[in-house]
């Protein structure tokens, strides 16, 4: 093997433009009793037509809990019964306090109530496809007040459904999610989840962009000075105690909620957008004004919305076995995705509005439901036929808000870029760029990349300039923050597989976004256009200078071409840390390079020494005619970008 050559100091500066942390677990694992999941028995006595023994069930999942239990951060857990798998691929990650699923047809006789619960519970790191029929536990059930309404002006007689079994899978189905931080979610009395969700929202807004709404927003009633008070007030919506109230059509809610944003000054700082059942097209009551888009709400409105971190009201409706509405209820949206396909979002709400067994200090959860067209009738269900979304409404700030100076941070999950070539893959270790508008951060910073860059104990910075960024919940070592981009590197500790990323600025953070980590992410670096053109690959000689149309590699010379991604190394590199010369680093996962179709002598591929997350191949030019030819480099089962080298003649 040849000597490494190494690029000069200053050369990052150009590759630079282009905590605790649960182990990974690669196989599903058995989730048994007292280790993170629960059971519990549906109490519908509060509806006319229900009953204090019903045979729905609800599902509470602790994520912190798991994670110490069976070491899997985020992960999909599956349930079987004797009525089948009940529940299939519930999404859990540690940014959730509890997640909650509800489902019926479990088999349980409606007429006793249930101790016992025989089920087959595992959790596994991706989404499965196929689900066998495997010896189960016997679990503990304990009971639970489901009574969560307040839509309409009529009492709903009947409980609502979940359904959350029948979903079909694909393999290639689209998988992402994206979740609002900031989640609040305040007691609700008695029908009051409309006034309820609006007061969340406002919290958010409140926490988000620091917009002053004057009323705090704890549990209330008509009457008071609390937010949720002065809402049901201003709205009429009728309540004697926090046990007993009416529920609320959407115009007077609306109505009251403008009334509320005159009176406090808000009016100018908000915008309003819906989709739904609503006559007339755009609402426009004293001080607000909200516009139409769209008859039906759809899975795309309230994710784009989400995406864009503007809150969402969703209202959703209960209906009777002839399809007519006899009630619903009213929820805050908190986030949205896809899972192999198919749409979910997950929204916070009162399940237990003025719980008479628990008091009135239980029943917040952030729940999670998948949406489909269950009856064909051309509106979206929350899984049942006889739930249907009625209306959802976004509530955000202004553009002059939302861009001032303190303001969160701005991107999205489209923004998270391979540092070498801009392109989607990403990799443990690889160097990466998020993109998006922090404008909080200074407009220069020295980028690090060497070892002189690295503390020696700690390795690269995790926060510049106020700026962070985690991965799954692990700080992310940073080369560079600035108000367009932040350059970090992806930390070792993070498997290939569904991840979270979150970008904080200043104490105020971003979206919770989820990104794809491969194996590998091969993306070789390129020469600004400035110096030779676009799309040529940063190639150095044993000189140190550039391979240029002016400065041609010649047949058989051995150039050394920069790239990141290589994904798991031979000898293991701290997260942060620069690469040894000894030991060197490769990757263990084959390698190849080609170079005008040819294939190229690969000499050594493997992390720089003396850099953080950089790597190099040291390829010999093969037997090609004078020109620009193309360059590629394969690590494992992904091909770089493609990238120009000059060849003389």
């Amino acid at each position: 093997m040849r000597d490494l050559q190494r690029p000069a100091a200053s050369f990052a500066v150009w590759l630079l433009l282009a905590v605790s942390w649960v182990a990974s677990v690669d196989a599903a694992v058995r989730i048994r009793p007292d280790q993170g999941v629960t059971f519990e028995q549906v109490d519908f006595s509060s509806f006319p037509q229900g009953s204090a023994t019903s045979d729905h069930m609800v599902i509470r999942a602790d994520p912190a809990l798991l994670a110490a239990t069976t070491g899997i951060r985020r992960g999909y857990i599956n349930i079987d019964c004797d009525a089948g798998w009940i529940v299939r691929n519930l999404l859990i990650d540690l940014s959730d306090a509890f997640v909650v699923a509800a489902f019926s047809r479990a088999g349980i006789d409606q007429l006793f109530r249930v101790t016992l619960f025989s089920a087959f519970v595992e959790i596994s790191p991706e989404p499965l496809l196929t689900f066998s029929r495997p010896e189960r536990d016997v679990f503990p059930v304990g009971p639970v007040v489901y009574n969560a309404r307040g839509i309409g002006d009529g009492e709903p007689t009947t409980p609502p459904l979940r359904h959350d079994a029948e979903q079909t899978f694909t393999a290639d189905g689209e998988n992402y999610s994206v979740m609002l931080p900031n989640i609040s979610n305040i007691e609700a009395a008695d029908n009051q989840c409309f006034p309820a969700s609006i007061a969340n929202s406002l919290q958010y807004l409140e926490d988000r962009y620091n917009i002053v709404v004057p009323h705090d927003n704890v549990p209330g009633l008509n009457g008071d000075n609390s937010l949720v008070g002065r809402l049901d007030a201003l709205s009429g919506r009728m309540a004697t105690s926090r046990a007993s109230g009416q529920g609320i059509s959407f115009l007077p809610m609306m109505a009251g909620k403008g009334l509320y944003l005159d009176q406090s000054g808000l009016t100018d700082s908000l915008v309003h957008r819906h989709q739904g059942m609503v006559d007339g097209g755009d609402v426009s009551t004293p001080g607000l004004t909200s516009t139409d888009d769209g008859e039906q709400v759809t899975f795309e409105w309230i994710c784009d919305q989400i995406k864009a971190q503007n809150d969402v009201e969703l209202s959703f409706s209960y209906e009777d076995a002839a399809g007519n509405m006899i009630g619903g209820h009213a929820v805050r949206v908190v986030g949205c995705g896809k899972l192999k396909g198919v749409p979910w979002i997950k929204y916070a709400h009162d399940m237990t509005q003025a719980n008479p067994e628990g008091g009135d200090d239980a029943g917040t959860v952030v729940q999670r439901s998948f949406l489909r067209d269950t009856d064909n009738d051309g509106r979206l269900n929350l899984e049942a036929s006889n739930v249907e979304l009625l209306f959802a409404v976004s509530e955000s700030v202004t553009d002059e808000i939302r861009s001032g100076p303190q303001a969160p941070p701005q991107t999205s999950r489209e923004a998270v870029t391979n540092g070498a070539n801009f392109g989607p893959a990403l990799s443990p270790g690889a160097i990466t760029t998020i993109f998006g508008d922090f404008d909080r951060l200074p407009e220069t910073n020295e980028p690090r990349l060497t070892a002189e860059d690295a503390d020696q104990n700690s390795g690269l910075p995790t926060e510049i300039a106020g700026a962070s960024v985690t991965i799954d919940g692990v700080p992310a070592p940073l080369f560079f923050s600035g108000p367009g981009q932040i350059n970090f590197q992806i930390p070792y500790e993070i498997k290939p597989g569904e991840a979270s990323v979150v970008v904080t600025i200043g104490g105020a953070s971003s979206a919770v976004y989820s990104m794809e980590i491969g194996p590998t992410a091969p993306g070789l670096f390129l020469l600004p256009p400035s110096i030779a053109g676009q799309g040529r690959a940063i190639i150095q000689y044993q000189d140190l200078s550039l391979n240029t149309p002016e400065n041609p590699a010649t047949v058989g010379q051995v150039v050394v071409v920069y790239l990141t991604g290589l994904g798991e190394v031979d000898n293991p590199v701290p997260t942060g840390q620069p690469a040894l010369a000894s030991p060197l680093s490769l990757p263990v996962a084959a390698s190849s390079a080609t170079i005008g179709g040819q294939e190229a002598e690969v000499q050594f591929l493997g992390l720089t020494p003396g850099f953080v997350g950089l790597a190099q191949a040291n390829l010999r030019i093969p037997n090609l005619p004078a020109g620009d030819h193309l360059m590629v480099i394969t690590i494992g089962d992904l091909a770089s970008n493609e990238a120009l080298v000059a060849v003389a003649p």
